[in-house]
């Protein structure tokens, strides 16, 4: 009888135990037929051994996937250039500068190039009155009877302008299943518009971007320059020394060093009529 008592207190003496245990590593409150004092039960460590340190998981700053003309682009010379754009015909009557936010296209951006490098001058260099004859030369086609692009035949609405544009070397064309086409309704990328504007502006009579002198070092190569073309990266260059990016984008040579140009990343019709206006 004793001997059956002795095994029960034991093994209530266990249990009460690995509960209490159990309880106390839980932060549970022990209740008081087990010594408990009515406080949550906490574990505590050896003095020698450092409480764990909790911290947030990190978080990686993304690069910005769409451009904002608002954050980099001055608003009142941006008014300026819709209104002068408007006037010339390349935007109709109406346009609101929300509407400037969506991707130019390379059959626009030859149209535009066409409109500034070769039309603006021919009729703001005349002196007096501008004849018929003189229209006519601002805005004339290239001959008809041939073509660069196998995509672009001479019935095209842009046909003119992209001919001169890729004539002139603003923006070239693509090689693909055996011939060259032009792909008028692509985006234009950063690059390409850094192409098309150093280009294009060396044409005028008064360049506006200037290669760097010992007075004034160029700026540091961004981080993903080697993502830019070979045969671009001149053109790309030169653009960049003239502090294109943080006009256009809002890069300056920090934001190149840690996040690059970007150069793939579609271009707004913003930009692009913004670099026209400011630089051509």
């Amino acid at each position: 009888m004793f001997q059956l008592f002795s095994t029960a207190a034991t093994r209530l003496l266990v249990v009460a135990f690995a509960t209490a245990l159990l309880m106390g590593l839980t932060g549970c409150t022990l209740p008081p037929w087990l010594g408990g004092s009515g406080k949550e039960a906490t574990l505590a460590l050896p003095p020698d051994i450092p409480p764990p340190v909790i911290t947030a998981a990190p978080t990686t700053a993304e690069a910005p996937t769409s451009d904002s003309m608002a954050g980099s682009l001055d608003s009142e010379m941006l008014s300026a250039a819709l209104e002068h754009a408007i006037t010339l015909g390349l935007l109709p009557t109406g346009t609101t500068i929300a509407a400037l936010e969506t991707p130019i296209t390379r059959g626009e951006l030859a149209v535009w190039l066409k409109t500034f490098v070769v039309a603006i001058p021919i009729l703001s260099n005349k002196k007096g009155a501008v004849t018929p004859a003189d229209k006519a030369k601002a805005v004339e086609d290239e001959d008809p009877d041939t073509h660069t692009f196998a995509d672009i035949l001479p019935d095209h609405p842009q046909f003119g302008a992209i001919e001169q544009a890729a004539k002139n070397g603003w923006i070239g064309g693509r090689f693909r299943s055996g011939e060259s086409v032009f792909d008028p309704d692509t985006s234009v990328n950063r690059w390409m518009l850094c192409v098309a504007l150093a280009k294009a502006q060396q044409q005028l009579e008064t360049p506006s971007l200037t290669e760097p002198t010992p007075d004034t070092p160029p700026p540091p190569l961004p981080v993903d320059w080697a993502t830019v073309p070979v045969d671009a990266r001149p053109m790309v260059r030169l653009a960049l020394n003239n502090q294109v990016a943080a006009t256009l984008f809002g890069l300056d040579d920090a934001l190149l060093a840690s996040q690059g140009l970007r150069p793939d990343a579609p271009v707004t019709r913003a930009q692009a009529l913004f670099a026209f206006y400011h630089y051509l």
